[in-house]
């Protein structure tokens, strides 16, 4: 299935954008961020690469320097001033971006009285990421995190937020499947959600146009795959060969090695 004819590139309206294709670059923790700010020129140049909706990799809501300090946040006035230059790479690119922010998980119950601390934080990051030109904000409510640690039943669960986010004009869900329910496992939210669904978990172009083309998703988002192959949308439609991730540079510091080294389309011709 040749570009023309593909659901992947088809357009679609998400808010306010109109997106040329349904492929979207999802969050991935890359840990290049020394002191959790991301570090110019590489987050530069990482993310302006790819064209199409962008969420960046998870930034924190509130101070991980102990825990985590290679993950980016977004808690501080510096840290929102580092990432503007790579907000405007996504836009320069021609794409939306929208930044993902989390809280970390808490090895103890929470007191009531910690509860309004926490929803700050969140109020904090989103100022933050909103004045460093993002153009939304996902926040990461799976993995382990924080809201996660709320989560009882997962399927029903799922279900009753999907409608109650429907309910307050959230614009999209992000969702990732087991690989081995994909394509199976959305249908309940898909039915109670109104907004836009984007579903994640081990697509390939195939199935990705299979999702579309059934209405199962209106976007795929691809990680590993397009880690490698931020310039996938233009290797999708000329059928052009992928190159291959090397998952022992996933999550190291080099701010070259595995991050901005994978040879774009021309080079790899």
């Amino acid at each position: 299935m040749d570009a023309n004819t593909s659901p992947l590139f088809t357009p679609y309206k998400l808010g306010r954008f109109d997106l040329s294709h349904r492929t979207v670059f999802p969050a991935l923790t890359r840990t290049r961020a020394h002191n959790n700010i991301p570090q110019r020129p590489y987050a530069t140049e990482y993310y302006s690469t790819y064209g199409g909706l962008l969420i960046s990799e998870a930034a924190a809501a509130s101070d991980v320097s102990q825990r985590c300090p290679n993950m980016p946040g977004i808690w501080s006035e510096e840290q929102m001033e580092a990432w503007k230059p790579v907000v405007k790479g996504v836009h320069d690119k021609g794409g939306p971006g929208d930044g993902q922010v989390l809280e970390k998980p808490t090895p103890q119950h929470l007191k009531a009285d910690e509860i309004p601390c926490i929803v700050n934080d969140f109020r904090i990051a989103a100022c933050n990421a909103s004045n460093a030109g993002f153009d939304g904000i996902e926040i990461n409510a799976a993995s382990g995190y924080l809201i996660d640690q709320f989560s009882i039943g997962a399927k029903a669960i799922a279900t009753y937020m999907a409608n109650a986010l429907s309910k307050i004009g959230v614009l999209y869900l992000h969702i990732t499947e087991p690989r081995e329910a994909a394509n199976k496992s959305l249908v309940p939210i898909r039915k109670a959600f109104d907004g836009t669904l984007i579903a994640s978990g081990g697509y390939g172009k195939s199935d990705g146009d299979s999702a579309i083309d059934e209405n199962y998703a209106d976007l795929i988002s691809f990680g590993r795959m397009l880690l490698a192959n931020p310039d996938s949308p233009t290797r999708f439609e000329v059928n052009a060969p992928l190159n291959k991730y090397n998952r022992s540079t996933f999550c190291t510091n080099d701010p070259v090695i595995g991050y901005t080294d994978y040879p774009p389309l021309e080079v790899a011709s």
